[in-house]
């Protein structure tokens, strides 16, 4: 229960910095939209359209639209300015289409990364936080802590923004305190903390830092580090504000913790008289059971019970779960005050309210069938209503019925017979893809298996012999000094070189041993050179794909990669690997020449499809609108 009761503490923590990162007031979108009708260069104007664009998207979508295409037709086919459309649309997004608003982050990413500057690092930093922020809203922390350490992090440093880091590392830190990891988290807010110290100057928000970490030093009882904090915080805190109210919040902690009662209990009544004037209901309640906690640990179980059913009562917040952890708080207290009849009823009122939280959905279900039910016998009356009048009038328009009916059943087999003949045509074409599909397959198969037997071959059978001729020539060489055989002996280690590319190639070892990630990269490593830069990422894949599926997939990113190698002449390209559940998607995008999806397409391609068929996939070519270059998405269902 401790837990429990730790997370309506929690409950208003600042949570990971999602979208909402700029100021939303109207004058500060007042003052956005004036500087767009005064004198400026398109530039300029294109940064600002995007600004307003993120301001809208909290109330006004189609306007944050407008905005943001307005944004990229003032940029006018800049890459810098285009880089950063793809992320304010990101933005824009966010809440709507999660998927796609990852790919966009990823996307502005990889643009942005050409760039070596500091505002392009401050930008790709925000992109990779808020791809993290969504994927922890699907559950997946472990991304998210990633991306963090591994992308936002080194990326802020670079930017040089020393409260955008500091915010970095103390969200770090929220995640393993989210997690009650408090002896992980110290480290990160202990970092932010002394990046904020060093900072030329704190933005408000930043107290929102050092109260975090107050709340980690009292949840780890580390209370003298907490004093502390706190004392270094108060003079940061703004009277009258939100953040005064979380400030007083911990600080009542720590003196509860302290045994310090009054004092806990002033900074509490301070909080309420904040979260009235502010009119925070929500802020109040946490406060007040605060309140509780400090009467509870004082033995002062009257004055504890009160507050929790002025609470209960007063209910702003009375979701079930809030309902169930106040029943058993109250069960507890009525029990310590000897009131056993009182415990006894909100005990039975959390076990009822535990027992209704599981039964929920099965009483939404039968409501839906009661409904339905009453509504089918409200539909029989009336089908019985309207059989009597009809019946009244049936005898004189029996004639004009029996008309009617031989002409709508002309007409209803006529139109079967229509539908048949297209179900017959559509059902062979069906069945004719499924054939060639099949073939496909088959053949695909084939060419694996044969792939790997000449790949053995080549690899052990003349491999093998060319190193043995090595050896031999080796042992003359010694025994007698001939440049020509020194000669031959190097045109053999590149024979043999050449022969193990080709074996890697037709079947690449590294996939068997280490899975598809290592060998892609190895791929990609291995295509890089001084005039071509691959920016490869693999992001949220199950390692548990089966090993022709993995095959499969290698084998349409060296057939994407060659294409670009052969033809595109790009200096960059950004290959992406995610999944999401079945569906394995990739990514490429190139900076090169682009391609004429009118034109006939050419082998390299053709096997690309024939091998997204085989997975039951789809393949689109898009081209990079105003940029240079090619992108081309794939979506591939694989065996999760």
């Amino acid at each position: 229960m401790r837990e429990i009761l730790y997370l309506y503490c929690l409950i208003l923590l600042l949570p990971l910095l999602g979208k909402a990162q700029q100021n939303t007031t109207l004058g500060y979108r007042d003052s956005l939209a004036y500087i767009l009708t005064q004198p400026a260069t398109d530039s300029t104007k294109a940064r600002i359209s995007f600004l307003l664009s993120d301001e809208w998207s909290y109330t006004d979508t189609i306007k944050a639209k407008q905005f943001l295409e307005q944004g990229r037709a003032l940029a006018h086919g800049n890459r810098y300015l285009l880089a950063l459309y793809d992320f304010y649309l990101a933005q824009l997004l966010y809440e709507t289409d999660k998927l796609q608003a990852e790919r966009m982050y990823l996307r502005s990413d990889s643009a942005l990364s050409v760039f070596k500057i500091a505002e392009a690092y401050y930008f790709r930093a925000r992109a990779w936080h808020n791809y993290g922020a969504l994927r922890q809203s699907d559950n997946d922390t472990e991304t998210m802590l990633a991306v963090m350490i591994d992308k936002t992090i080194p990326l802020s440093i670079q930017s040089g923004d020393k409260n955008y880091l500091a915010r970095n590392y103390s969200d770090v830190g929220m995640i393993f305190m989210n997690q009650w990891q408090y002896d992980k988290a110290a480290p990160y807010f202990d970092k932010a903390i002394s990046i904020l110290d060093q900072a030329a100057q704190n933005k408000p928000n930043d107290v929102d830092i050092y109260i975090n970490a107050i709340r980690n030093l009292v949840f780890m009882d580390s209370l003298a580090d907490a004093k502390k904090l706190i004392d270094i915080t108060k003079p940061r805190i703004t009277p009258g504000s939100e953040a005064e109210i979380e400030f007083l919040i911990n600080e009542g902690m720590y003196y509860k913790h302290m045994k310090q009662y009054q004092q806990s209990l002033n900074s509490l009544n301070r909080a309420v008289i904040v979260s009235e004037e502010l009119k925070r209901p929500y802020l109040k309640e946490s406060v007040m059971f605060q309140q509780y906690k400090t009467f509870s640990d004082m033995g002062k179980y009257e004055q504890a019970k009160d507050i929790l059913l002025r609470i209960v009562n007063t209910g702003n917040f009375n979701s079930s779960q809030n309902r169930l952890m106040h029943s058993y708080e109250l069960a507890g207290t009525y029990a310590k005050l000897g009131d056993m009849e009182a415990a006894y009823k909100w005990q039975k009122e959390y076990s009822t309210l535990l027992d209704s939280i599981s039964k929920s959905q099965n009483a939404e279900s039968i409501n839906a069938l009661e409904a339905k039910f009453r509504n089918a016998e409200n539909e029989k009356k009336i089908v019985e209503l309207n059989a009597i009048n009809e019946k009244a009038n049936f005898s004189a328009k029996s004639n004009r019925l029996t008309s009617l009916l031989l002409g709508t059943a002309s007409l209803f087999l006529l139109i079967v017979l229509v539908l048949g003949y297209f179900f017959y045509r559509n059902n062979k074409r069906s069945f004719a893809q499924q054939e060639q599909i099949k073939i496909t397959q088959a053949m695909l198969d084939g060419q694996e298996t044969e792939r790997t037997r000449v790949a053995r071959d080549l690899h052990d059978g003349l491999g093998g012999m060319l190193a043995a001729v090595k050896i031999n020539l080796s042992d003359v060489a010694r025994e007698k000094e001939h440049k020509e055989l020194d000669d031959i002996i190097h045109q053999l280690d590149r024979s043999v070189s050449e022969l193990r590319r080709i074996a890697h190639n037709m079947m690449p070892e590294m996939l068997l041993r280490l899975g598809l990630e290592a060998s892609l990269k190895d791929l990609c490593e291995s295509l890089m050179s001084e005039n071509l830069v691959i920016n490869f990422q693999y992001l949220g894949i199950d390692k548990a794909i089966p090993a022709q599926e993995q095959i499969t997939i290698y084998r349409i990113v060296q057939e994407l990669l060659a294409n670009v190698v052969k033809h595109a002449h790009a200096k960059n390209v950004l290959l992406q690997c995610s999944q999401l559940e079945e569906v394995f998607f990739i990514t490429i995008e190139d900076d090169g020449k682009g391609i004429d999806i009118t034109e006939k397409q050419g082998i390299g391609l053709s096997n690309i499809q024939s091998r997204v068929a085989y997975l039951n996939g789809k393949m689109e070519i898009l081209p990079k609108g105003h940029q240079q270059g090619t992108s081309i998405n794939i979506e591939l269902h694989v065996t999760a």
